[in-house]
């Protein structure tokens, strides 16, 4: 079983069936990807990343509060950071 709870990917019946059945889903994260998500997310946590963005290029973060998958607060202190960018939107 996927540890990711299928409804909290979408609000359509469908998709969290095709979801749910689907071959391709397993609950199990190469090692690759997990150094490369904890890598990532450190380095956002620090903050270096968001002040490297470049400043002409619009940034746009778009994420629910109650999205059950990723942690909203995380993607609002991003953006805080993102200091010299000149056209953000969250």
């Amino acid at each position: 079983m996927n540890p990711v709870a299928a409804t909290g990917l979408s609000h359509d019946p469908e998709v969290v069936s095709a979801f749910e059945i689907d071959p391709l889903v397993h609950s199990y994260m190469s090692l690759g990807s997990g150094d490369n998500i904890l890598g990532a997310g450190t380095a956002l946590a620090r903050g270096t990343d968001a002040k490297e963005l470049p400043a002409k290029i619009p940034l746009l973060l778009m994420h629910r509060s109650a999205d059950p998958v990723t942690y909203a607060p995380a993607s609002m202190a991003l953006f805080s950071r993102a200091t010299q960018v000149q056209n953000g939107t969250l």
